[in-house]
């Protein structure tokens, strides 16, 4: 999946810059990390991706390429627009409890919440637009 694609529209749309960054030999070990972050003066949003572990969101107050400055603080993304991962993370009426195991689907719905999000707000997660 390609999320500077899936996520183009922060760039075109709200003017944000976008920077892709990979760090390897993370945490003392073997671990590689990718980051996709989305940034302006008042704050980064990144996309962070643990080859081995999966997906988390973070705020920064500003971009870095420091992997460690990108993590100011972890973001429950699920907690705007409820509505919308509600209904995405249901199978006919029912919960799928396996939606938050698909990097995929996550994403999709992410990038679908901020379209919404951000036409009524004008800021997600603390960066203002």
């Amino acid at each position: 999946m390609n999320i500077e694609e899936l996520f183009d529209f922060l760039r075109k749309d709200f003017n944000l810059s976008y920077r892709y960054q990979e760090f390897a030999n993370c945490y003392g070990g073997n671990w590689i990390v990718q980051t996709h972050s989305f940034y302006n003066d008042s704050g980064c949003f990144t996309i962070y991706i643990e080859i081995q572990r999966g997906i988390d969101f973070w705020y920064s107050s500003r971009f870095s390429t420091v992997r460690e400055e990108l993590c100011e603080k972890e973001i429950d993304v699920s907690s705007i627009e409820p509505q919308i991962w509600d209904k995405n993370a249901r199978f006919w009426i029912f919960k799928n409890p396996f939606f938050w195991w698909s990097d995929n689907r996550v994403l999709h719905t992410l990038a679908e919440v901020l379209k919404v999000h951000l036409v009524s707000n004008n800021e997600f997660f603390g960066i203002h637009l």
